[in-house]
């Protein structure tokens, strides 16, 4: 997949999962701004787990996923979904 079409995937992934309540932060990286040298969207959500519809973007995408979370007790979880092209 060419740089370009790598970016606007993700880009478009961003700005849909934007528009959902449960997101709470979105951020495309490039290449060189991760350890994977790859592009990357992190989507920052907020609940105990990752909504489906934020997995139905990423997976539209074509995109390899990491789930991470963060949260501490009497704290909204965060669900950190990371995804990755190339």
């Amino acid at each position: 997949m060419c740089q370009a079409h790598g970016r606007d995937t993700l880009q478009r992934v961003a700005r849909q999962c934007a528009t959902y309540s449960e997101v709470v932060a979105v951020d495309v990286l490039a290449p060189a701004q991760t350890p994977s040298s790859r592009w990357t969207v992190e989507i920052v959500v907020e609940g105990k787990s990752v909504p489906p519809r934020v997995l139905a973007a990423v997976a539209v995408a074509d995109v390899t996923l990491d789930v991470g979370a963060s949260g501490t007790r009497g704290e909204p979880m965060h669900a950190v979904v990371v995804g990755h092209l190339g």
